[in-house]
Order: structure tokens, then sequence, then C-alpha cells
């Protein structure tokens, strides 16, 4: 292992040289990502009861903080954030059932979005995706498959639409 390692909220990356030109990104102990991705809800989830709010949804927090990291990268790397963007969306269809109806809602109109904008209608993820799939589906308590690869949009959106009577009655509805 060349060079040193980097930490964030309690996890740990290490850097490896692969050739002069190209370094790839390893992710340290799972355990410690999984706890430091619980960590960090933890935190959101504290935040949300400070302004006032008693819901948090872990696994919409997520979706959210994958689609705003993926943002944040702008033009620095179009590689990385099609990554983090494709890992959100296949999480997003990972974690469908466990979000409430507006939540729901939300993904869908997104999903349909992607389709209309960019033509596709899956998307499939790289063996450090699943990885990492598997890392985040630990943390928010997501039934994962880590055989899957590809991601179909179609899960989603063949299921009903949802309803405004269903958003209403959620006792989630305007908790967020």
């Amino acid at each position: 292992m060349a060079e040193g390692e980097y930490g964030v909220g309690g996890e740990q990356f290490a850097r490896q040289e692969q050739g002069a030109a190209e370094q790839q990104f390893a992710l340290g102990n799972p355990f410690d990502f999984v706890a430091g991705i619980r960590a960090l809800m933890e935190q959101a989830r504290e935040g949300v009861q400070r302004r006032g709010f008693s819901e948090f949804d872990p696994p919409f927090w997520m979706h959210d903080k994958l689609i705003e990291v993926a943002g944040e990268m702008g033009d620095r790397n179009d590689e990385v954030r099609r990554a983090i963007y494709e890992l959100s969306t296949a999480y997003g269809i990972a974690a469908y059932s466990q979000f409430s109806p507006m939540q729901k809602n939300r993904f869908r109109e997104n999903l349909r979005s992607q389709i209309r904008a960019r033509n596709i209608g899956s998307v499939t993820l790289s063996e450090r995706q699943r990885e990492l799939l598997g890392y985040i589906t630990a943390a928010t308590d997501t039934p994962f498959d880590p055989n899957q690869t590809e991601y179909q949009y179609s899960t989603v959106l063949t299921q009903p639409d949802i309803t405004e009577e269903e958003m209403e009655e959620d006792p989630r509805y305007n908790t967020w």
C-alpha cells in the first residue's frame, strides 16, 4: 500500500497505487464503513428532531444523500459522479418498499425523468458498486441480493401508482 490512509467520519479509505498514472481507492473494514454510515444517519436524525420534525426515514435519507454527493461532484469527475448516481438509483429500487407513499411517488418521478432524458430503463452495477450497495443496505437494514447486477426501473414503475389518498393517510405525510 502506497501513501497514506484517509478517514471520513470513522470510515477508513486506503489509497493504493495502480501504476504511475492510475490510483484506486479501496474500502477498509466493511464494519467500520457500515458503522460510519449509521453514525451519519444518527446525526441527521438528531438534526431533523432539533428542527422540530418527528420523522426520519433512513432509506430515503440515504437515497437523497447519494444524489447530493453525485451532484456535488460537478464536472470534476464524470465517471465517479455517474457511478454514484447509478448507485443511488439501484439503492432506491432496492429500498423502494421502505419509502413512504410520498417518497415512492417522488422516486417514481425521478425514474421517469431518467427514462425521458437518458433513454434508459436500468442500471448495471460494477463489482465495486455492488460492494458499496451491500454496505449501504446493511447500514439501512434494506434487503439486498449481492448477486444482482442489474436494477430494472420497471421493478418500481410497473407497481400501481401512488394515490393522493395514500400519501395523505401515511402518518409521515408532511413530516420531512
